[in-house]
């Protein structure tokens, strides 16, 4: 069972015996978590126990979080996005050969008229790469706060202190994830990336391909809900569930990281990192199409729900974009007027 709990030296100690050590950027994170434990309580400053919040341009500025999303544009209809992003080269099928990056293109929204698009296969294409950007930047945000942890644990381990701003930055960090008492191996576990493919295929699903009311009022991509009907909308049937609202969003950006921490975090969940934990110790690729194995309980449908996923990562080609990566140029803006 997953759950936190302190770190006890020993403990860990005995647990890491006989079993494969896990390897990230070409370190024993269980071997280091257990240096970490055993300098914990010497390193701690009184920072890490106040749990201050600290602005966000502050711990920018410090290197110690990666730069916020550029403003976000106005909204374009489904003609004019299409017309930009022509312009811009921006291939899917170049991107998963390799030989193209995603453009930086960060959409605040996606047009309004996705479903008066009548070919399928433009509309799904449209959405892609609609959204295709904002999972890889939340993805790269993730894998900068993974290093930067895993860079604090090295340096605990090594006997240094945190300054006052890493250890804020930490304590916020388990509190977004939900993780108590500074667990360094259940942050680890957490603090993660999600397959491209999977993210990709369940927004599809859960939106309708970004024609579903939810996404076009509410830029709800996820399929996540509310008990706060303000916070969210209401959906027409909600078959005796009660004060239930599919939860809406300020931007699609919002909606991919609110994503990301509910699979990062929730209990119903722990079989998907479970399994992305496995894959880490045995140096395996994040593979989109076996974690969404994982997933029976992200709707009601169960293991049909699974298959719908999986079919729609293999009858879009989606596990080709699992390698996709941004553009290190950023686009000029604004880009709509």
């Amino acid at each position: 069972m997953e759950r936190n709990r302190n770190i006890n030296p020993a403990r860990i100690g005995r647990a890491g015996k006989g079993r494969a050590r896990l390897w990230f950027e070409g370190v024993a994170i269980l071997g280091l978590v257990a240096s970490v434990a055993a300098l914990y309580a010497a390193s701690l400053t009184n920072s890490f126990s106040r749990g201050l919040d600290l602005p966000r341009e502050i711990l920018v500025a410090r290197g110690l979080l990666p730069p916020a999303l550029p403003d976000e544009e106005e909204r374009p209809n489904a003609q004019q996005l299409s017309q930009a992003l022509a312009g811009l080269g921006y291939d899917l099928e170049e991107i998963g050969k390799g030989d193209r990056e995603v453009p930086r293109l960060f959409l605040a929204s996606l047009p309004a008229d996705m479903d008066d698009i009548d070919e399928p296969a433009q509309r799904k294409a449209l959405f892609l790469r609609g959204l295709l950007p904002l999972v890889l930047k939340a993805n790269e945000t993730i894998l900068a706060e993974r290093r930067l942890l895993l860079d604090l644990a090295q340096r605990i381990a090594q006997g240094d202190r945190p300054t006052p701003a890493e250890g804020d930055w930490l304590v916020d960090l388990g509190r977004r994830y939900e993780v108590e008492d500074l667990d360094f191996l259940t942050l680890f576990n957490r603090v993660d990336v999600i397959p491209v493919s999977l993210a990709l295929a369940q927004a599809a699903e859960e939106s309708g391909w970004g024609t579903s009311r939810f996404a076009r009022d509410g830029n709800a991509l996820f399929g996540q809900g509310t008990i706060n009907e303000e916070k969210g909308i209401v959906p027409t049937e909600r078959q005796g569930k009660g004060p239930y609202a599919v939860r809406r969003f300020g931007s699609l950006a919002e909606a991919v990281r609110s994503y990301t921490l509910n699979l990062n975090t929730h209990k119903a969940y722990r079989d998907f990192r479970q399994a992305r934990w496995r894959a880490r110790e045995e140096g395996k690729d994040l593979d989109g199409l076996e974690l969404a194995g994982t997933l029976s309980g992200y709707s009601a449908r169960g293991e049909g729900y699974v298959e719908t996923i999986r079919t729609i990562i293999r009858k879009n080609g989606l596990a080709a974009l699992d390698d996709a990566r941004l553009s290190r140029r950023t686009l000029p803006q604004p880009m709509y007027r």
